[in-house]
């Protein structure tokens, strides 16, 4: 039974892996590490959707990262904001990172035009093999914004959650859309 499951995966990860996409992420660096500003402890159960058996992600059941994309047009740059589960979590999650905010590295916000591509998509339960992505397009050129990180809000099961500061990995140019959060594109 594990023998044929560990095939079927291992065939599954090729055959996605041999697709092909337009948007497609990056290799990636080690996830930097996530800084949350308000309690993430979650209890086993708690902020469960009702009818789901994956309680609602918390900032400290995730590993964030972002990296850059490849952008289907040479008009713009794609970013990928990466929500992954840490080991042993299985969590629900969907909708809008809020508050998304560019910082320099002394942590000052940045001047940035951001808007949200209001398109919403059904909320994804995150564990080993699934993640929630975010994609935020920019202007075409590496920028000339000396964004170092990123803040937002996590979204909650009845409202905003916790906020967490992510490592930006190049400049930035506005405006920025971001779309909510989906699975991955592939």
């Amino acid at each position: 039974m594990r023998i044929t499951l560990a095939v079927t995966l291992v065939a599954t990860v090729i055959a996605l892996a041999g697709c092909g996409s337009a948007i497609a992420a990056a290799p990636s660096s080690p996830a930097p590490a996530l800084t949350t500003t308000a309690s993430s402890a979650v209890p086993a159960g708690a902020d469960e959707p009702p009818g789901r058996s994956a309680r609602w992600c918390a900032a400290g059941n995730l590993n964030i990262h972002i990296d850059e994309g490849h952008s289907p047009t040479t008009a713009n740059r794609l970013f990928v904001v990466h929500l992954a589960a840490r080991a042993g979590v299985r969590c629900v999650i969907g909708g809008a990172l809020g508050d998304f905010t560019f910082r320099d590295d002394g942590g000052t916000p940045l001047p940035v035009d951001i808007s949200h591509n209001d398109v919403n998509h059904p909320r994804i339960t995150v564990h080993g093999n699934a993640e929630a992505v975010a994609y935020v397009k920019t202007g075409p050129t590496s920028g000339s914004i000396p964004a170092a990180s990123v803040s937002f809000v996590l979204p909650g099961r009845s409202g905003p959650s916790a906020g967490v500061s992510v490592i930006w990995p190049a400049p930035v140019d506005g405006p920025v859309e971001i779309t909510n959060l989906m699975s991955p594109v592939s």
